[in-house]
């Protein structure tokens, strides 16, 4: 009795067990792309990295759209495992041991889909990761902009705790030749505050200075009172100081005119 027992219970086993897959094949794997310079992996603009989640008895995946996928109950045919769903059929196979590399193989209506390798989110870094050209995602003018707004916050980052010259210091009213607005610009060791006041117009901004000889350029930090959107949204400073045989001048494309020089006071 003991020994059929024992019999029906390594039945039952191996009939649970053989369509489980190999224990070699757990882990996430992530798409290898081809390249004249060897397999990389390409790092989309919406980060949905093609993936496969290998568990011992189903297959997990996410393509480059975003899109969950689940295979269960893998059979064994040929030293392949193969996994159904719908009309859709995966094959999974070893390609390089060392590397750690799988082949899957994409079915349907029993026709080749096509043919991809895979490689162990351990063994990543073995391999080059290349981000996706954004403008294959946004289109250039967002990318430039995009750009634009990423150079500026380095710049900001680099200058936050530069000193500049004393001789820059002092409080200047910026001449537009607008008797509505009147802007200001305090210079002081520890601070530097850009002020507007008047028509529609009120805020107190703190900001930063790099400066180059005989320029100091003014770049935006935070706002302390009101709003002011053009200053704000800058990625550019947003203000320029010269110093002129008669004096201080300025320009600025966010209170006046594009490259048009104005007095200072």
């Amino acid at each position: 009795m003991r020994k059929t027992v024992v019999v029906l219970i390594g039945v039952i086993l191996f009939s649970c067990s053989k369509n489980k897959i190999d224990f070699k094949f757990d882990g996430t794997w992530l798409l290898l792309t081809p390249t004249d310079s060897g397999q990389v992996i390409i790092q989309p603009c919406d980060a949905n990295i093609d993936i496969y989640w290998i568990k011992h008895d189903s297959i997990y995946s996410r393509d480059f759209e975003g899109m969950y996928l689940s295979y269960f109950n893998p059979s064994k045919e040929n030293g392949q495992y193969i996994y159904l769903r719908d009309k859709e059929k995966i094959t999974l196979q070893y390609f390089d041991t060392i590397n750690r590399i799988i082949e899957i193989t994409k079915y349907r209506n029993n026709s080749i889909v096509g043919k991809y390798y895979y490689v162990d989110s351990l063994f990543v870094s073995k391999f080059k990761i290349i981000e996706q050209p954004c403008e294959e995602c946004w289109g250039k003018e967002e990318c430039t902009e995009r750009d634009k707004r990423e150079n500026y916050e380095k710049i900001i980052e680099k200058i936050k705790n530069k000193k500049i010259s004393n001789n820059w210091y002092g409080k200047y009213l910026l001449n537009l030749s607008d008797p509505e607005v009147e802007y200001r610009l305090i210079i002081n060791s520890d601070s530097i505050v850009f002020i507007g006041d008047g028509y529609q117009t009120f805020f107190e901004a703190s900001c930063l200075a790099y400066e180059d000889s005989d320029t100091l350029a003014i770049y935006f930090n935070k706002l302390l009172d009101g709003d002011f959107a053009p200053i704000e949204e800058a990625i550019q400073p947003i203000l320029k100081m010269y110093k002129k045989a008669d004096g201080l001048n300025f320009i600025s494309d966010i209170i006046g005119e594009p490259n048009v020089e104005y007095k200072m006071e």
